[in-house]
C-alpha cells in the first residue's frame, strides 16, 4: 500500500469539507492571470464534479472488481479482499489491501446494541450481519505553512494533501432491502418488473399502458415488431428519464446533484447465521454462511455487448422469442359446458386437441375435481378455440390451461409452441409456456 498515507486527519463529513465540487463553474485562463489557492480548489472542484456526475447516473452504484466477502472460521474472523466499487453519489471506492475484523471482539461491542437480534442456547450465540463500504476523505502530510498571508516571520504546518479511502462496516441484522432500481418503466416493459396496483387490485394505469403497448406490438405480424419494439423502448424511456430525480438531504431539504446523499454505504455481503461460542473470555466462530450475491455489480461495457451479440443470435436466448402463439386473456369465455378464446397467430389445427389442455374445478368439500374435455375445436377465421365439457363446470374456483410446455402443446401454424398469454415475456426458442386462466365463482 506504497500511497497510503502513514497518519491522516479524517474528518466525519468526508467529501463536504476536504474534496469540494462545483460541476457546472470553471477557470477562464487569460494570460497574466494571478492564480490562488481559491482558482486551484475552483479547478479541481469542477473537473472532480463531472467525473462524479457521471458515475453516479450513468453507471449508478456497484462493485466493479473484487471486494470478496468471507468468513474465516479458524481465526474467527470476517475479511475482505481488495477490489474497487462506485457509490451512488458518484465515488470511487478503492480497498488497497484485504481487511479484517475479529467476530468476537465486535460482537463483544455491539451485543447490547437496541436493534441487534441475537439467538443464545448455553455458550453458543448465533445471528445475523452484514458488510457496507463508504467513501471516507482524510488530510495527510504536514508541511511548513505561513501562518499570516504578510508574515513571513513566522511558520506552522498544515496538511497537503487528501487522501481517499473507504470506511468498511460490519453491521448487525439483516442487509437492507434496496430501494426499487430505477427505469421501472422499462423494467416493466422486458418483464422483469411486476407492475404496480392499486388498492382495489387493478394495475396503476401507467404500468397497464405499458402492458397494453407491449401485447399491441407482440400481436402484430413480425415484420413490423421491430421498429415497433424500438419505438415503444423509446417512449417508455422517455418517461422513466422525466421521473428521475436527485436525492435530497435528509438533514436540509435541499436537492442534491446525485440520486443518493452523501457517502450512502454500498451493501459488499451479508452473513447469515453467524455461529460464536463461548471460550474463556471470548468467542470463537464455528458457523455460519456469506452470501456476496446482495451487492449491485457493475459489468463491463464490452461484456455487455458481447452477451447481447450472442443473444441477439442465439435462438435459445432469454431476449430471442420464438414467435408461438398467445392467447388473449380478456376473450376467455366459460358458458355452460363450453370454453372459448381466441389466439394472436394461427394454430395448427392438428395440435388442437383435449390433450392439450386441462380443466379443473375446485370447491371445499371436493378439493379439486378434473373435468372432461369432450371436443376441442378451432376456426382459423376467428383464431377462435372452442372446448366442449361432458358437463357444465361448478366449484368456486374454475381453472383452465392450455399447454404450451409438454408432450402435447398447441402448436402455431409454424410449430412453435404456444407462447402464454399475450404481453408475457419472450418464450424461449420451442420450449413454450402455458396459458393459466383461473376464475372464482361467486
Amino acid at each position: 500500500m506504497a500511497n497510503t498515507p502513514d497518519s491522516a486527519a479524517c474528518l466525519e463529513d468526508g467529501e463536504r469539507t476536504l474534496t469540494p465540487i462545483s460541476p457546472f463553474l470553471g477557470l477562464n485562463y487569460h494570460f497574466g492571470m494571478l492564480l490562488g489557492v481559491d482558482d486551484f480548489s475552483t479547478e479541481q472542484a469542477y473537473h472532480r464534479g463531472k467525473i462524479r456526475l457521471h458515475n453516479a447516473w450513468l453507471h449508478r452504484e456497484g462493485v466493479v472488481w473484487g471486494l470478496e466477502v468471507r468468513l474465516d472460521t479458524p481465526k474467527s474472523e470476517v475479511r475482505v479482499r481488495p477490489g474497487f466499487a462506485l457509490d451512488g453519489a458518484g465515488h470511487e471506492l478503492r480497498l488497497e489491501a484485504e481487511a479484517c475484523v475479529a467476530l468476537g471482539a465486535w460482537f463483544a461491542e455491539h451485543r447490547e446494541d437496541a436493534d441487534f437480534s441475537v439467538e443464545a442456547e448455553g455458550d453458543e450465540v448465533r445471528f445475523d450481519a452484514y458488510v457496507t463500504i463508504a467513501h471516507k476523505a482524510c488530510l495527510t502530510r504536514q508541511v511548513p505553512a505561513l501562518s499570516e498571508p504578510c508574515d513571513a516571520a513566522r511558520t506552522d504546518t498544515a496538511y497537503s494533501r487528501v487522501f481517499e479511502t473507504v470506511e468498511l462496516r460490519l453491521v448487525p441484522g439483516r442487509a437492507p432491502q434496496p430501494p426499487p432500481p430505477p427505469y421501472h418503466g422499462l423494467r416493466v416493459l422486458f418483464g422483469l418488473d411486476v407492475a404496480r396496483t392499486l388498492e382495489d387490485g387493478t394495475v396503476e394505469p401507467g404500468d397497464q399502458e405499458i402492458l397494453d403497448a407491449r401485447a399491441a406490438v407482440a400481436a402484430l405480424p413480425r415484420e413490423q415488431q421491430r421498429q415497433a419494439w424500438l419505438d415503444l423502448f423509446r417512449r417508455t424511456a422517455a418517461a422513466d428519464e422525466i421521473a428521475l430525480a436527485p436525492a435530497t438531504d435528509p438533514d436540509t431539504g435541499e436537492a442534491l446533484l446525485f440520486p443518493t446523499p452523501e457517502r450512502e454505504p454500498v451493501v459488499l455481503a451479508e452473513l447469515r447465521g453467524i455461529v460464536l461460542e463461548k471460550t474463556g473470555d471470548g468467542w470463537t466462530a464455528s458457523g455460519g454462511t456469506v452470501s456476496n450475491d446482495v451487492r449491485p455489480s457493475h459489468v463491463a461495457t464490452r461484456t455487455i455487448q458481447e452477451l447481447l451479440c450472442a443473444c441477439l443470435h442465439n435462438p435459445a436466448s432469454p431476449l430471442a422469442d420464438a414467435g408461438g402463439p398467445r392467447i388473449d386473456r380478456a376473450s376467455v369465455a366459460v358458458n355452460g359446458v363450453e370454453i372459448s378464446f381466441t389466439v394472436d397467430r394461427d394454430l395448427h389445427e392438428a395440435s388442437v386437441r383435449p390433450a392439450a389442455f386441462a380443466v379443473s374445478s375446485f370447491d371445499d368439500a371436493t378439493g379439486w375435481q378434473r373435468a372432461t374435455i369432450d371436443e376441442a375445436e378451432y376456426d382459423a377465421a376467428t383464431k377462435t378455440t372452442t372446448l366442449t365439457l361432458d358437463e357444465a363446470l361448478g366449484g368456486e374456483l374454475q381453472r383452465v390451461i392450455a399447454f404450451g410446455t409438454g408432450d402435447s402443446p398447441l402448436l402455431g401454424a409454424d410449430l412453435v409452441p404456444l407462447a402464454g398469454a399475450t404481453g408475457d415475456p419472450a418464450a424461449i426458442a420451442y420450449n413454450g409456456r402455458d396459458f393459466v386462466y383461473m376464475r372464482k365463482v361467486s
